[in-house]
């Protein structure tokens, strides 16, 4: 089982440049537990997407079974983010928050 803290939680609108924090838990059996491989997916709204694992300065550990990935959007509008475990704690969890231009410099 694969919970998310943010997002799909809180549908939440962040300003370009701010940092967002994506967070995710993996469950076996409501313990907490550490898939093999974790990944998680950016989509901008222009479609591009990124694919960041443990290797990735952005996605880190938290705790055991805890990760969290910190996203600078460059872009205004719709981003998702999907999360992704395998074996021992295979789970997909996806969410989404929105970016808008900035008002004030």
């Amino acid at each position: 089982m694969v919970h998310t803290n943010y997002p799909p939680h809180v549908t939440a609108t962040f300003s370009i440049g701010d940092i967002v924090i994506s967070g995710c838990i993996f469950e076996v059996n409501s313990a907490y537990t550490d898939p093999t491989i974790v990944q998680c997916k950016v989509r901008a709204p222009d479609g591009g997407t990124t694919t960041y694992g443990l290797a990735d300065p952005e996605l880190t550990q938290l705790g055991v079974g805890m990760y969290q990935l910190e996203i600078e959007p460059d872009q205004a509008g719709e981003w998702w983010v999907r999360w992704i475990g395998d074996a021992p704690a295979q789970g997909e969890q996806e969410g989404v928050f929105y970016v808008r231009e900035k008002n004030v410099s």
